[in-house]
């Protein structure tokens, strides 16, 4: 029995409350100081470890996960006996998943899993099967059952099912890696009081720090770590310096360090973010004497027609109302664009790129200014809009929007995912983007009534 194959180290119930006992003693493996603290501390019901490339992040991901299986604490601290059985069919009793950004990444620690049992003698007299059809699967003879599945379109391959534990492999680097955490992972949680565990190199403060921080506020809660590549001495030290030497300061930090810095691809940085949402005084209707501006991205396929109000009359400037929205028809789109300006005033400014005059004939009652997209307009549109917060002259309420029962959008994921490069989620800040734009140009003459004169690049 597997029992027994442990009672031979003499160290099953020691084994089983310290996860180091049974990596060292059982699975014979070797740890630097930093993996043994986090596999005898993070035990609470939120564990979360930002650390370096190669610190050994999933190694002691592999070896938890393989500890909780055997031993079952949660069922254990529920009263109930475990022991492992001789029928392979034995039902499951034990559920836990590797959950990372996509199903590759998430078997890396399956596999992991599958090498520390390989050359381990008493692998018989603990596993039933090992298979695969969509996902991959490991039994256990005591009714654990481990899986590995992806984190992609917001959890879907999560939703229905139930765990014990869940360990959430590269975190900090899933976009949507918050909604993830709360509205899927921690309820598939929630009805066997199970346990999540994040395991991640940082990506810059995004929601993986605000994590990090609300966990180290609760002790009793969660159980916070980091860890500096230098630690793990069976790293390759002298290619480590090597490549240190030629990174810049903040890379290693983030990298090799574990450190939460502001991420250099990132356009804006968290203080900046932090300090628009402070300055909000919320959405609001349109009122006399006030002057505005606004910018429309227009949706293509599948993604969001979005549209930004700026109450321009003084700095920082106020978002006070938006649009978020896709599936319409082009007269629909236009419609609302047309009762936007009525209802607002000031310049219109249109996302024109591939639909050029179309949309600037269609619209030609309200004389709206129009953007084409190429390679240099968009640089300098991403640092007017950069420019704008790093003055302070941008603020807007934290607005968050159902996208289907299931997903949940807000501004701050949008704001943090943005970069220098590559933004194909970031239809309303492009929105944002051109209602500041357009006040960049000059300070306009203002006509009676608040109107303004159509303004031309």
């Amino acid at each position: 029995m597997a029992e027994e194959s442990l009672r031979e180290y003499g160290t099953w119930e020691g084994a089983y409350s310290d996860a180091t006992v049974f990596a060292e003693k059982v699975l014979e493996k070797k740890l630097h100081p930093g993996q043994k603290i986090w596999l005898s501390n993070a035990r609470k019901s939120e564990n979360l470890l930002h650390a370096g490339n190669r610190w050994g992040k999933g190694e002691v991901a592999a070896i938890k996960l393989l500890h909780q299986a055997v031993y079952q604490p949660l069922r254990r601290e529920r009263g109930e006996t475990v022991r492992f059985f001789r029928n392979p069919n034995t039902k499951v009793l034990y559920r836990l998943v590797n959950v990372s950004i996509t199903q590759n990444q998430s078997e890396i620690v399956f596999r992991k899993i599958l090498r520390l049992l390989r050359d381990l003698p008493s692998r018989k007299a603990w596993v039933a099967f090992e298979k695969r059809n969509r996902f991959p699967v490991l039994k256990l003879l005591n009714g654990s059952e481990i899986t590995a599945r992806s984190s992609q379109n917001r959890g879907e391959y999560l939703l229905g099912e139930g765990y014990d534990f869940i360990n959430y492999d590269e975190a900090a680097f899933d976009p949507r890696g918050e909604y993830v955490a709360d509205r899927v992972l921690g309820m598939r949680l929630a009805d066997r009081g199970g346990i999540l565990d994040f395991t991640s190199t940082p990506k810059g403060r995004n929601w993986f720090y605000r994590r990090a921080e609300k966990l180290k506020s609760s002790p009793e809660w969660g159980w916070v770590q980091g860890g500096d590549t230098r630690e793990n001495p069976f790293v390759n030290q002298e290619y480590l310096a090597g490549r240190i030497a030629n990174w810049p300061e903040n890379l290693v930090r983030q990298n090799i360090g574990g450190e939460f810095v502001e991420d250099a691809a990132t356009l804006l940085l968290d203080s900046e973010i932090e300090r628009a949402f402070a300055a909000s005084t919320g959405l609001a209707c349109p009122q006399a004497g006030r002057l505005y501006a606004s910018g429309w991205d227009l949706g293509r396929k599948v993604s969001f027609t979005t549209g930004a109000i700026l109450d321009r009359t003084e700095k920082p400037y106020q978002l006070v109302a938006f649009e978020r929205f896709r599936n319409r028809s082009w007269e629909q789109v236009f419609q609302t664009i047309r009762k936007r300006k009525k209802e607002y005033g000031g310049p219109v400014i249109i996302d024109a790129t591939g639909l050029g005059d179309v949309v600037l004939d269609e619209l030609s009652d309200i004389k709206p200014i129009g953007f084409t997209f190429n390679k240099k307009t968009k640089n300098e549109l991403l640092l007017n809009f950069k420019r704008a917060h790093e003055k302070g002259e941008a603020a807007y309420p934290y607005l968050e929007q159902w996208e289907d029962a299931e997903t949940l959008w807000s501004l701050r994921s949008e704001l943090e995912g943005l970069t220098w490069e590559e933004n194909q989620e970031a239809d309303f800040c492009f929105a944002l983007a051109l209602a500041l734009w357009i006040l960049r140009i000059r300070e306009s003459i203002v006509l009676p009534q608040g109107r303004w004169e159509k303004v031309r690049q």
